[in-house]
């Protein structure tokens, strides 16, 4: 299999996770999302799919989003359906969307990678409406003034998601400084 349909696979795998994760949370259930995000899991740690990173992203994209979606919910910005294990912390299948983006990063969004500029003004219109559509099939239940919501959102991720990018560079490449002279130059 070429790296081009490798790639294509791990994009389509993130989609599928998304929509078992947020259909899934619209019913009331987590299994779909589990389950997609196992398969994807296997797929990305096979031997031809490994990439160095991957687990140090699975890290900290689980821990961000842990974060920043537990202080949304305590801003009032979103309410998520199937709340679990408590209302105020982001459920767990939000965080499989999380993993699962960070299983991504060195894989179908690598693209990115000499372009944290572009990763981050994609992410600031494609986020909130990620929300939005999620929020629209059920998995969650954005304030009534849409306006904060989609902002913030787009805001952060505008924010993060170049981060997030540069980190998989770093530790796929294993540079040991960041400059962010070189990562322009690049792109």
């Amino acid at each position: 299999m070429s790296n081009w349909q490798r790639k294509f696979v791990n994009f389509a795998l993130f989609q599928m996770l998304w929509l078992a994760c947020i259909l899934g949370a619209a019913r009331g259930l987590l299994w779909p999302g589990i389950l997609v995000f196992t398969g994807m899991c296997v797929w990305q740690f096979l031997p031809m799919n490994r990439v160095k990173g991957d687990l140090k992203l699975l890290a900290v994209c689980g821990l961000v989003g842990i974060l920043l979606d537990s202080l949304w919910i305590n801003l009032g910005l979103i309410r998520y359906q199937t709340a679990i294990p408590f209302d105020n912390v982001a459920p767990l299948w939000i965080i499989l969307l999380w993993l699962g983006l960070a299983l991504t990063l060195n894989h179908s969004l690598s693209w990115l990678k000499p372009r944290p500029w572009l990763a981050g003004l994609f992410s600031a219109f494609a986020s909130p409406l990620s929300y939005l559509a999620g929020s629209r099939l059920g998995a969650a239940e954005l304030m009534p003034d849409l306006i904060t919501p989609i902002l913030a959102f787009g805001l952060s991720w505008a924010l993060l998601m170049p981060v997030l990018v540069w980190l998989a560079a770093h530790w796929f490449t294993g540079n040991s400084v960041f400059s962010p002279l070189a990562v322009l130059q690049k792109s």
